[in-house]
């Protein structure tokens, strides 16, 4: 037994210089990331705040996963969801310009999956959008018999990003619903 120990105790002190420079490299590695970590937050704060600096005539802050904008002048706050059309330009004056459409009457692609009497797959486009609503027009196939197709048209209601919850029928007027993707 002492002498495991004896030769672990001469391990140690062979590499020393070595476990001495990895503990201070980990220990300077864990001070850098909070330091950045506290910096990081306060830069957060300070771009989501819904306090104009007095050097801001106007501030618009974006949150992308809920589609929401949220626009802050020195009279108030206004909250607005945006398109897939929405454009933000500068004035001279240091205002912003929103053109924000709430219809949107593109041609984006979609795929899902989901179900009717049995498993499907879905493949359309999405011509017409309104706020959180879209309009969807395709195909849906049987996940086993791949050879069986139907048209269906869906409504989506978009809980993230990009990905719609939708319920629709097909042209059996059977009743489907799952989840899309629209690009």
């Amino acid at each position: 037994m002492m002498t495991i120990l004896t030769s672990l105790v001469n391990k140690i002190k062979a590499n020393f210089k070595k476990y001495t420079i990895i503990g201070v490299a980990i220990l300077l590695g864990l001070f850098s990331f909070r330091c950045c970590r506290k910096v990081q937050q306060k830069q957060d704060k300070q771009a989501t705040s819904t306090v104009l600096q007095p050097n801001e005539a106007e501030k618009i802050i974006i949150n992308a996963p809920d589609r929401k904008i949220t626009i802050v002048t020195p009279t108030g706050t206004k909250t607005t969801t945006f398109s897939d059309n929405t454009v933000i330009t500068e004035k001279k004056d240091g205002k912003l310009d929103i053109y924000n459409p709430q219809w949107d009457f593109k041609f984006h692609p979609t795929i899902g999956a989901g179900m009717a009497d049995k498993p499907k797959l879905f493949a359309g486009v999405s011509p017409i959008s309104y706020k959180k609503l879209d309009l969807n027009i395709g195909i849906e196939t049987d996940c086993s018999k791949l050879s069986e197709t139907n048209l269906n048209i869906s409504v989506g209601y978009n809980v993230h990003n990009a990905t719609y919850l939708f319920i629709g029928v097909n042209n059996h007027r059977n009743p489907e619903g799952g989840l899309r993707f629209r690009f």
